[in-house]
């Protein structure tokens, strides 16, 4: 019975262990996550001040034109047959949606 309790209190001494390793990698993965998410809210409340002022955007996007005008020539095209699209297909949604409400 004594080398059972002993063969017991080593397994709970691994396991215990075991916990330790495990809160510590999950710990590490925290970091890494909270430090993503501070990043994302730094962005987002850039964008935020950013959006109050129009002047400063344009001259930013005409420094993005003068420093890689081939990506955002196609940026416009794409956001021209997009809107181009949209506007085809809006008329088709909106009455989709009315037969839909009369339901």
């Amino acid at each position: 019975m004594n080398t059972h309790l002993k063969l017991l209190a080593r397994r709970r001494e691994l396991l215990v262990a075991r916990c330790a390793l495990q809160r510590e990698a999950m710990a590490i993965q925290k970091r890494r996550i909270q430090r993503s998410l501070d990043g994302v809210e730094r962005g987002v409340d850039l964008l935020q001040k950013l959006r109050g002022l129009p002047g400063l955007m344009l001259l930013l996007g005409g420094g993005v034109f003068l420093l890689r005008p081939g990506r955002l020539r196609a940026l416009l095209r794409m956001s021209a047959a997009a809107a181009r699209g949209w506007r085809l297909a809006a008329p088709l949604v909106a009455a989709l949606l009315a037969a839909r409400r009369q339901r």
